[in-house]
């Protein structure tokens, strides 16, 4: 016997705050084109949802520990073939707010449990939407941040210090193409190179220069603790006497500090949330648009093959990257801005002061 949802059940959903408690709660709407557009297309996805095997092999019981949507009190979360069903939700009473699919029993799964999910009996990878937050504050403005600043952290380099000569570094083809094509009016300055951090071989991107300064932003997370501690000997050895490191990335809270951690996450979500109902763009579509787009579909598909093997990140602390960057060799090292659990740490090499 097969027991699934009725076929005629609704999926998009409209909601809006009663004027008594405030809690948000369904309401009726009379539909339209878009919707059924959009039901259409998540009788589609529900099916090639059921059709697909996504799982947690490890697990011996189809259930673990985790929070409910408004994360205020314990479930357990089945991980079972029947907890697959999405709707799309709305709030506000407006179809121009929110949107977001849920259901699904990965979106309420914790985060350490979330890297071990296969579909189809094959691994899969976790993407950091935390690092759209510049992206989502460009979207505020009616900007798009990729368009108007793509290389933004060389670029304002470069506008800072004028008489400064840098070097920018990163694996990514995607993001390679699009700096090299917004940066054009620092050629001469800007120098654009294609290395892995992960390897010590990007050092040879620096040829004989002793850098007075390196940073790094939502960048060294992709990469394993033990690459990063390589990487921060490797920084510190390339830097010259009196050289700054600066990072600014996601240092994350564990399970010494659960209230912290739960905040961290709200505003991650919250903030995600407004983004998108503000109109932003979701990691999906922005990667469909830019496989659509001319000159960078053939970067996409290279991009595709440089990280389809590369092994899953771990989140670290950021006590855990200021004891790094001192066994690395710096005088010091340590926080200088924090948002919750993003930070921007500085490190000083010994030696004259710049």
């Amino acid at each position: 016997m097969d027991v699934g949802y009725p076929p005629n059940i609704e999926t998009v959903i409209l909601r809006d705050r009663g004027p008594g408690n405030g809690k948000s709660s369904d309401i009726e709407y009379q539909g339209t084109e878009a919707t059924r557009q959009m039901s259409a297309m998540l009788a589609r996805y529900n099916a090639l949802l059921q059709s697909t095997f996504i799982d947690i092999p490890i697990l011996e019981r189809p259930g673990l520990d985790g929070n409910d949507d408004d994360r205020s009190a314990h479930v357990i979360v089945s991980h079972s073939h029947r907890a697959k069903f999405v709707r799309r939700v709305f709030n506000r009473g407006s179809f121009d707010q929110g949107g977001r699919f849920y259901g699904g029993w990965w979106q309420r799964c914790p985060k350490e449990w979330r890297a071990r999910i296969f579909i189809n009996d094959e691994p899969t990878t976790e993407i950091d939407y935390t690092g759209l937050h510049l992206v989502l504050l460009y979207a505020w403005q009616g900007l798009s941040y990729w368009h108007e600043v793509g290389g933004s952290l060389s670029e304002r380099i470069a506008r800072r210090f004028p008489q400064a000569r840098i070097v920018a570094i990163d694996l990514d083809p995607v993001l390679l193409a699009l700096g090299r094509r917004a940066l054009t009016q620092f050629d001469g300055r800007l120098r654009f190179v294609q290395a892995d951090l992960a390897s010590a071989t990007w050092r040879t991107a620096l040829g004989d220069a002793r850098p007075h300064a390196a940073v790094s932003s939502t960048a060294l997370h992709w990469l394993l603790p033990e690459q990063q501690v390589a990487l921060y000997r490797e920084v510190q050895d390339a830097l010259r006497a009196g050289g700054v490191f600066l990072n600014a990335d996601h240092q994350r809270f564990d399970e010494r500090t659960p209230v912290w951690k739960d905040w961290a996450e709200r505003h991650d979500t919250q903030t995600q949330e407004a983004g998108w109902a503000a109109g932003a763009e979701t990691w999906e579509t922005w990667w469909a648009e830019a496989s659509a787009t001319e000159g960078l579909a053939e970067r996409v598909a290279e991009r595709q093959a440089l990280f389809a093997n590369r092994p899953q990140s771990l989140p670290t602390t950021v006590g855990f990257h200021i004891a790094a960057l001192r066994q690395a060799g710096f005088a010091e090292a340590g926080t200088v801005w924090q948002l919750f659990d993003d930070y921007v740490l500085a490190a000083c090499k010994a030696g004259a002061a710049r």
